[in-house]
């Protein structure tokens, strides 16, 4: 199995620049550890079935030689970006590292240490250098100085304020981004580690029928998780594009509806009763379909159940709503009973990388990238996203109001 979008995470994650000739060279050295375990691994196991003491031991060495690789490039792969002032952006062919400019900072540091060195000289020349001035009454001089010294230190207050402004937010997204590559970085190991143990397994051993279907299901749901995280990463990329988006048509809202709904109970194999939908007021009273591209909306409602699903306590329970909303729009509503959102951070949960909570990033698995591919995809087709929750415990409802398509059709 190759990933080859994904087998130069490590590199991206450190690196902020380089060449064209530098990127692929990195990028053939890197995608060759497959390669090379995939032949330790059938070195290993064609000795194994009774081959020559000196097939064992070559085999033995081409297995220490990549694990050896494989632990250098893990190591590489947790390294953090070069500066804090570096960020991680989305663009075609995947995501990357680029510099973010310090020049506004620094400048704005030069310029404070010059109006303190300022009011520092201006004191001097005001108060000490004849302090029976200030019993004498102050000249015109030295009343312009005062207005000039007091406007400098205000200008400090400010720049003082607004460089503890950037440094707080250039910190919470070096955590968010640290957090995302850490996240990154298990989604894509744990799978694989978990298809390297069933694939040996297999290699090594003859399973009855009953146990190799397991592992068959096992390995699907490994390929599955994997798919998943790199189809998040493309989204994302997509979603931050800012010129037009696909081509819009008329879709029907509750087929589509259904679709999502089937796919996420075969994937956490839940009952029908644990995600139903409601689109009865819909059918009587408002449209059918609404305006959109049918890939996206696939893809907004897939990120909302599986978010819903994924925090959600046991037994899930989540709920569906669609109902029309005036004459020209639809409101779809995603309930469940999971752990809630906190009243602070409802609007934060739509950043890029955000994740709601430090327990939450603990042990919920994900990439922060979910809710901000929603609400990207959903203004792509007009529409809006709202999240709603009575605080942690109480649960969350997320509402998408999309355009509906007869209002469009009779407007052109």
């Amino acid at each position: 199995m190759r990933i080859p979008s994904w087998k130069n995470t490590s590199r991206w994650r450190h690196t902020s620049g380089g060449s064209s000739a530098e990127s692929r060279s990195r990028s053939a050295r890197v995608s060759t550890m497959p390669s090379l375990g995939a032949a330790a691994a059938s070195s290993g196991h064609a000795c194994s079935r009774g081959s020559s003491p000196a097939c064992a031991g070559a085999a033995n060495e081409t297995s220490a030689t990549s694990q050896g690789r494989a632990r250098e490039q893990r190591d590489r792969s947790t390294r953090e970006p070069t500066s804090r002032a570096d960020s991680i952006t989305f663009a075609r062919g995947g995501p990357r590292i680029v510099r973010r400019s310090v020049g506004i900072p620094l400048a704005l540091g030069i310029g404070l240490a010059i109006l303190v060195l300022l009011l520092a000289v201006g004191w001097q020349i005001l108060v000490l250098d004849d302090p029976r001035a200030l019993t004498r009454g102050l000249s015109t001089r030295d009343w312009l100085m005062l207005i000039l010294g007091t406007v400098f230190f205000a200008l400090v207050l400010a720049g003082l304020v607004a460089l503890s402004a950037w440094l707080v937010r250039e910190m919470r997204l070096n955590q968010r981004q640290r957090a995302f590559l850490d996240a990154v970085t298990h989604e894509m190991r744990t799978p694989l580690a978990s298809l390297r143990l069933y694939l040996d397994t297999l290699g090594r051993h003859d399973p009855d029928p009953e146990q190799r279907r397991a592992f068959l299901g096992r390995m699907q749901r490994d390929v599955d998780r994997l798919d998943h995280t790199v189809e998040q990463v493309l989204h994302a990329a997509r979603a931050e594009e800012h010129g037009r988006g696909l081509p819009t048509e008329q879709v029907m809202l509750v087929p589509l509806l259904d679709e999502c709904i089937e796919e996420l109970r075969a994937r956490h194999e839940l009952p029908a009763s644990a995600v139903q939908l409601d689109a009865a007021q819909l059918a009587v009273q408002g449209p059918a379909a609404v305006r959109g591209n049918r890939a996206e909306l696939a893809v907004i409602f897939r990120n909302l159940l599986e978010n819903a699903a994924k925090y959600s306590h046991a037994p899930v329970e989540i709920r569906v709503r669609a109902s029309p909303k005036g004459d020209d729009r639809v409101d779809v509503a995603i309930s469940d009973r999971g752990i809630g959102i906190p009243a602070g951070e409802l609007r934060k949960i739509f950043q890029r990388f955000y994740r709601a909570g430090r327990d939450v990033q603990r042990t919920a698995v994900g990439l922060g990238l979910g809710l901000f591919i929603v609400r990207n995809l959903v203004r792509r087709q007009g529409g809006r996203v709202v999240a709603r929750s009575q605080g942690s415990g109480a649960g969350s409802r997320f509402v998408v109001t999309l355009r509906a398509a007869a209002s469009l059709a009779e407007g052109a």
